[in-house]
């Protein structure tokens, strides 16, 4: 009787210990940016790329749809708009975000903030004119 005891109680111990796992492995929510979009001293247009790194890792990226933004211009979040949602499992509050436009790096980071929406206005250097090479 002892044994089946013990059994039951170590078992009931596993299964505990598999829930504790599980919620703490569970990743934060999602931290939202969305802002003006300025790159080479003008307007992005439609269809760039803004993307979120952590430490060299892509967490977040957004195609904008306006020129001159990213995101829906909204300090809260309504289901079916745009932000640039940064998340990710091993992301802890107040690390620092780098932001690409159009592969380059912006002037500006964030800090992430787990459940957060935020305004961050970009800029970043135009993107480089490939030079010709000239035929001989």
């Amino acid at each position: 009787m002892k044994l089946r005891h013990l059994i039951v109680v170590g078992a009931l111990l596993l299964v505990a210990l598999w829930f504790v796992l599980k919620v703490a492995a569970q990743p934060l929510v999602p931290h939202a940016f969305w802002g003006s979009l300025i790159q080479g001293g003008v307007s992005a247009p439609a269809g760039s790329v803004v993307i979120a790194r952590v430490e060299g890792r892509q967490v977040g990226s957004i195609v904008t749809t306006n020129a001159g933004w990213y995101g829906t211009k909204s300090a809260v979040y309504r289901e079916g708009e745009q932000h640039l949602t940064v998340q990710g499992a091993d992301l802890g509050d107040g690390q620092p975000i780098q932001f690409y436009v159009n592969g380059m790096l912006a002037n500006q980071q964030g800090a992430f903030r787990s459940g957060d929406v935020t305004r961050l206005d970009l800029t970043a250097a135009a993107v480089p004119t490939p030079i010709p090479t000239p035929i001989p």
